[in-house]
Formats: structure tokens, sequence, C-alpha cells
């Protein structure tokens, strides 16, 4: 969830480079989550 909001984006684009190939591929193609807030979701409520 963190790596698409736009600080995670801002954070990785200036570490990305420490990670391995294979994680940084994961991540990058991975897709946003749904609507529903990891908040909510912690609260029982997602």
């Amino acid at each position: 969830m963190y790596f698409h909001e736009p600080g995670g984006q801002a954070w990785w684009s200036l570490r990305k480079a420490t990670f391995v190939p294979g994680f940084r591929d994961y991540l990058e193609s991975s897709a946003p989550p749904g609507m529903r807030s990891f908040v909510h979701v912690l609260q029982g409520n997602g």
C-alpha cells in the first residue's frame, strides 16, 4: 500500500538501487490496493 502513495514513490526513487532486481520488479509491477483504507482494515471496518 505505502509503495503506491506519493511519499512512497518519492522514497523509492531515491533508494530503489539498494534492493535486488527481483524485489524492485515485484514492487514496480504491483497494482495499487483497492479503495479500502489500511486504517479501516485495522479498525475492522474494511
